[in-house]
């Protein structure tokens, strides 16, 4: 899927890291050179990837990067990011939670678990 990985890093092996970041909203032109050049001047890229269609081979329109400091992620997600003249999101690292729910910094995406909804939205 074009993830490049660097050195030793710390991965829990659910997709978590403390210097994870979720990029979204690439140009489906965005090279992984492009991808790549942008973000490395926060800091020491340990693992980046655009992610890819399994059939098609095409770019889905978001990537992550993971840094070797985590204390570089409040900068990079405070800046704008212009890549292939086209804004992107970038958000804090990304958690994955069982039955399929993603965590992106503190937003979630229930789908079909009310067990993980806060107490204050819990069905009354």
């Amino acid at each position: 899927m074009g993830s490049k990985l660097k050195g030793n890093t710390t991965h829990t092996g659910d997709g978590a890291s403390p210097g994870k970041i979720f990029i979204g909203g690439l140009a489906k032109d965005t090279t992984y050179a492009a991808f790549n050049k942008h973000f490395e001047k926060y800091g020491e890229i340990t693992d980046s990837v655009i992610m890819k269609d399994r059939y098609t081979g095409q770019p889905r329109g978001f990537g992550f990067v993971t840094y070797a400091d985590p204390s570089v992620v409040d900068s990079v997600i405070e800046d704008t990011h212009v890549i292939n003249g086209k804004q992107v999101v970038s958000e804090p690292r990304v958690v994955s939670l069982s039955h399929g729910n993603v965590m992106l910094g503190e937003r979630l995406s229930w789908g079909n678990n009310a067990s993980l909804k806060p107490k204050d939205e819990s069905p009354k």
